[in-house]
């Protein structure tokens, strides 16, 4: 075989994809009001990529109040019972283990972070993590997972202080929620 046609080979596979990356793994959410009694409104948006063992997460509100602050949270249940934050089947505290290099910094496994609502009524927020996966099955799957998004926001640093006395039944309340699937 000619050293000419090996190159040429390779150049043509690499050109028609197969040496190509995988394809993400996607979950979209909508995010819909919890005030059942006034109808359902939209709140915002949710899409989730999985790719090369890190998943991204970017979440897109509209209709909020101007200067809030909302807590995201994953949740194992659905938008009628949501059930606890999600933790992976464990009592294990987050707080010091690695996502990417940095220390993830908030207790449970399904806290997500805050979204900061501008002066438009919008928020938006994206984060990466290896923690958690899309579609594979394995205790880290965020499919059928239930988003939430809260009233006010959370202190995941005081969360995870050692001396911090936590109080689940604070009156952060739900006012969006979306299924993961």
């Amino acid at each position: 075989m000619s050293r000419n046609f090996i190159i040429l080979t390779l150049i043509a596979g690499s050109f028609f994809g197969c040496n190509s990356e995988p394809a993400p793994v996607i979950v979209d959410a909508e995010l819909i009001s919890y005030d059942l009694g006034n109808g359902v409104e939209l709140m915002g948006s949710v899409r989730a990529s999985y790719i090369n063992e890190v998943t991204t997460i970017s979440i897109s509100l509209i209709n909020q109040m101007q200067g809030t602050i909302r807590a995201v949270h994953l949740y194992d249940g659905n938008c009628e019972d949501p059930g606890e934050i999600w933790n992976m089947n464990t009592d294990e505290k987050f707080c010091d283990i690695l996502s990417l290099n940095k220390r993830w910094s908030k207790p449970y496994i399904g806290n997500v972070g805050n979204i900061v609502i501008e002066s438009d009524g919008t928020g938006e927020f994206q984060m990466s993590t290896d923690l958690w996966s899309i579609g594979t099955g394995n205790v880290n799957d965020i499919v059928n997972k239930t988003i939430v998004i809260h009233a006010g926001p959370e202190n995941f640093i005081e969360e995870c202080d050692p001396n911090h006395v936590p109080d689940h039944f604070h009156p952060n309340s739900k006012i969006a929620c979306g299924a993961l699937n």
